[in-house]
């Protein structure tokens, strides 16, 4: 009776520290001041990686329909780094350079953004290798979504503005010209336009 009450105080206990510990961190991310990078414009340079899996390199047509679009259809310069095409295993067996990809787009100032080739399931695992001096020093654009959420979470800790959107395979880049004009003006608005919010509507 004895060591299960002890148990029980010591489950409350650490159920107490848990909950102060994120009632700590949510009131100093209250009081931070986010950075919003500045936005996009016609001939900027663009970074596309891939930093949860290689699916590029299985469906590469509808990899390079996006990178067509945002080419033809935005204006921009692409640089595919050393992760955006490379095979799935390749990427499931090398996390640091991954994170390694970010770092540089980070760094480089002739990039002005960061986007994403698509989602994933591993994404987690680059998180102890991205820079986090790095990122606070250069912000930037850098979007995605679904597994992205991951290090999109880690750069908004550090006081980063980030921007759950398309990917290039996923979630409306490269089916823009299905979409309709309505969503291009949307991503346009996103990336381009600097403004206090955004409202999300169906397309």
């Amino acid at each position: 009776m004895g060591e299960q009450y002890k148990c029980d105080q010591s489950t409350r206990l650490t159920t107490f520290f848990n909950e102060r510990d994120a009632i700590l961190a949510l009131e100093r991310k209250s009081k931070m001041n986010f950075i919003s990078p500045s936005r996009l414009q016609n001939g900027d340079t663009v970074a596309v990686l891939s930093p949860s899996t290689g699916v590029p390199s299985l469906f590469p047509h509808i990899f390079d329909q996006g990178i067509q679009i945002l080419k033809e259809e935005f204006g921009l310069n692409v640089w595919e780094l050393s992760t955006a095409r490379a095979d799935p295993n390749h990427l499931y067996h090398n996390p640091k350079e991954r994170a390694e990809n970010i770092n540089e787009a980070f760094a480089d100032p002739d990039i002005k953004a960061i986007i994403s080739s698509i989602g994933g399931d591993d994404s987690v695992r680059i998180l102890p290798y991205l820079d986090q001096e790095v990122i606070q020093k250069n912000p930037k654009i850098i979007m995605g979504f679904s597994d992205n959420t991951t290090f999109l979470t880690y750069c908004n800790q550090l006081g980063l503005v980030t921007f759950y959107g398309p990917t290039i395979m996923a979630g409306g880049i490269s089916q823009l010209q299905s979409i309709g004009e309505e969503y291009k003006q949307h991503i346009t608005d996103l990336l381009f336009n600097q403004n206090d919010g955004c409202e999300y509507k169906p397309f």
